[in-house]
């Protein structure tokens, strides 16, 4: 049984991934994951800070990251996409920036303590009505300090 992934490559590297499903992802299966760092050593993502030449986050990009708190959405970002984040069961923040035009459903869930800092007033048409599933805390028009 698969319980540990070990990616041999940045978190970087990552964002280049697509996966077709959720199967497709080894963190469907894993619990744990581990990448390599600037030093090339290991460690456990839980702050993920997209990078400023991201602008689409994949399907299932994310999914199943149990280790991850912490996700700042940066102001590159248009897309999120299907499940990217879903099933990242200990996330407690989320911001996303203005620049987000579209997200897919179920994009983030469920997790118990998440907050969504959104720093857009309301939900665009382009949000998939259940982009937030089962529907955490949303703060609306989030200034980050």
């Amino acid at each position: 049984k698969l319980t540990t992934v070990y990616y041999y490559g940045t978190i970087e590297d990552w964002y280049n991934i697509n996966f077709s499903n959720q199967t497709a992802t080894p963190m469907a299966y894993a619990k744990k994951i581990f990448m390599l760092d600037e030093n090339n050593d290991w460690y456990e993502p839980t702050k993920i800070v997209v990078p400023d030449n991201i602008t689409v986050i994949n399907q299932f990009l994310f999914y199943g990251f149990a280790s991850l708190k912490e996700v700042i959405i940066s102001n590159s970002v248009t897309t999120i996409k299907t499940y990217a984040f879903f099933e990242c069961s200990n996330i407690e923040k989320v911001i996303i920036s203005k620049s987000v035009e579209t997200i897919e459903r179920k994009a983030f869930g469920p997790s118990q303590e998440m907050i969504i800092y959104c720093e857009i007033e309301t939900r665009p048409d382009n949000w998939y009505t259940y982009w937030n599933y089962p529907g955490s805390e949303i703060v609306w028009g989030y200034e980050n300090q």
